[in-house]
């Protein structure tokens, strides 16, 4: 009988089994000490014989864990939903378009312009300094004023040559005299503040704007007449102030007479 020479088996490091090692393990049964399982466990994990590779699989624990870097961008784990990474990069986006370090990312509009014609942009136009803007109301006022006396705007401003705020102060000197005198009761009353609207108006300007402007009193004046006569008339169709006879007497006589003039 011929007896077979055993092979000897040396220690196995379990560190680094190689695959001769792995197959002498697995045919003579050998048997890891306290140490060797403590490497093992501190390499592999806890052995659980129960579970397959389809249950290491399922539960990832094979994975190996991403930990999170400084990168915003690339700072994505399997942990963040699609809802979490699309607001981190809108987050992002939003930082970057407002941070000072960084030019405005504005939309560009390509246009057929020439180099030359470029502008960088216009600065805002000038404010008018205060006086100007002051003025410029006060003639507006005037203006407005003066429709409404039915005085020519471009006629008054042309034939008295006076201040801004000196033509303004007589225009509505007039309007506030005339009003008075629409709202007077008797004759009297009607020709004082007729008179003393001339007097008020014609002093102190040339003769070619004094016979302009009393011409437009004397129509105003009329006006005035007429707007009372009419309202008389109508009172009286209405059997409303019977006792007015005299009243359109002398609204007719003056209605007659500035007409002729």
């Amino acid at each position: 009988m011929i007896k077979v020479a055993e092979i000897p088996v040396g220690p196995i490091d379990p560190i680094n089994i190689g695959n001769q090692e792995a197959a002498i393990v697995g045919s003579s049964g050998a048997i890891f000490t306290a140490a060797d399982r403590q490497i093992i466990k501190q390499r592999v994990g806890e052995i659980n014989p129960e579970h397959d590779f389809i249950d290491v699989m399922r539960e990832g624990t094979l994975a190996p864990d991403v930990e999170d870097v400084e990168n915003e961008e690339s700072n994505a784990t399997p942990q963040h939903t699609p809802v979490e990474l699309k607001g981190r990069r809108r987050d992002h986006r939003h930082m970057l378009k407002h941070s000072t370090i960084y030019g405005t990312r504005e939309r560009v509009e390509i246009t057929n312009a020439l180099p030359d014609n470029y502008e960088e942009g216009q600065a805002p136009p000038p404010q008018p300094p205060a006086e100007m803007t002051a003025a410029a109301e006060l003639t507006a006022e005037t203006v407005l004023m003066a429709k409404e006396l039915k005085f020519n705007p471009t006629e008054l401003f042309n034939k008295l040559a006076i201040e801004q705020d000196q033509l303004h102060y007589l225009i509505s000197r007039i309007k506030e005299l005339h009003l008075q005198r629409l709202l007077a009761e008797t004759k009297d009353d009607f020709y004082k503040i007729t008179e003393r609207i001339r007097l008020e108006s014609l002093t102190g300007i040339n003769k070619e704007a004094r016979l302009w402007l009393e011409a437009q009193l004397d129509k105003l004046t009329l006006g005035a007449a007429e707007y009372k006569h009419s309202l008389l008339q109508s009172l009286q169709k209405m059997e409303f102030d019977q006792d007015r006879h005299k009243d359109l007497e002398w609204l007719a006589k003056t209605i007659e007479f500035y007409s002729a003039k």
